[in-house]
Parts: C-alpha cells; structure tokens; sequence
C-alpha cells in the first residue's frame, strides 16, 4: 500500500513563491517593480550607463504624507515607475522618477523611455528634473487621457496616445496632480483637478 504524499507539493512551493514576490509582507513596503532589473535590458543597460548614482523612487524614500498618499491608491505597483502606451497606442514605455542613492530626497530625474526596434531607435527623454530638496514628494502613476480629460480637451491637446503619466506631488504645504501626455513631438501637462 502506498502511503499519501506529505511533503511540500509543487503548487504549494509555485504559491509561496508568487507570495514572497509579489504580495508585499506587512514589514516590507517596496515592490519588486522598483527594482531595475524588471525593466527591460536597454532601458536597465541606459540607467547603469547615464544614471549611475541614481534610483527608481521607492516607498521607502516618500515623505509621509507623500507615503499616505500612495498608500490610498491601494496600488502594489512601485512609485517611481508608471508602465503604459504614453507615445503610441502601439508601444509600451516607461516612465520613471529617478533619486539620488546618497540622498533620494535631494533631487529628482523625471524620465520616459520608449524602446524601439533597435538600439538607436530608443528613445530617453528627460521631462522635467528638480536639483532641490523635496523629490520624497513625487510619485507617478499611468492613467487613461480620457478619465483624465474630456474628449474635447484631448482633441485640443493634442494628445497622441490613450496613456498619460499622473505625475503627483504630495508636499505637505500643497498637493499638485500633473498629467503628462505626449503630443507628437514633446511631452506637455495639464493640472488634474481632483
């Protein structure tokens, strides 16, 4: 007679698995999407290469009133990277707020990149940067032009993709929500009312 099986079964082990790495544990507040290497290889091969001394904005670097905010958009995503169609309703592209590893709070690197279907056809592009002390206040997240705008003001943008990156600060002495969207050849913003 053949006795059960009591060791660890293969869907236990697959199961702890996605837990330890996608459920954040309630001592852990970063997500492993903060981490470089889940982005694509171009884009981790020009961080290494042109942001050397700089970091994906994590949890752990957000003020506090900037770390309730994020924590009220119940998101398990990570505050420094925002992943959506921001150039084309047919390219993905990441948009990403970079910090200094010395000192995460002392400046800010606000940037898109879009891969292309070669090395040179990448695009990188700084949108806005800040060399002062408040970037614990800042965090992106993709939302949809038309929950952000109506179907009129999109037209009027000229807004080029369904994706805009909300870029919010959420300093203590104010609370600002920016939608950047990107118009053929730059990226513009608009305030988000709230």
């Amino acid at each position: 007679m053949r006795r059960p099986y009591r060791g660890v079964t293969p869907l236990a082990v697959i199961g702890l698995l996605i837990a330890a790495f996608v459920v954040p544990s309630s001592g852990a507040d970063e997500s492993p999407l903060c981490k470089p290497y889940t982005l694509p290889g171009q884009l981790q091969d020009h961080l290494k290469r042109d942001f050397a001394t700089w970091k994906i904005q994590e949890v752990s670097n957000l003020g506090s009133r900037a770390k309730g905010r994020w924590r009220e958009e119940k998101s398990l995503d990570c505050p420094g990277v925002a992943v959506g169609s921001f150039e084309s309703n047919d390219t993905t592209s990441y948009a990403l707020v970079l910090v200094p590893i010395g000192n995460p709070d002392s400046a800010y690197r606000f940037v898109v990149f879009t891969p292309g279907s070669s090395a040179s056809a990448n695009e990188f592009r700084v949108v806005e940067q800040w060399d002062k002390a408040g970037a614990s206040n800042y965090f992106v997240h993709k939302i949809r032009i038309s929950r952000a705008f109506s179907s009129e003001w999109v037209r009027k943008l000229h807004a080029k993709a369904r994706d805009g990156i909300l870029f919010v600060d959420a300093a203590d002495t104010e609370y600002e929500a920016d939608v950047y969207f990107w118009t053929g050849n730059q990226y513009q913003h608009e305030p988000l009312d709230e």
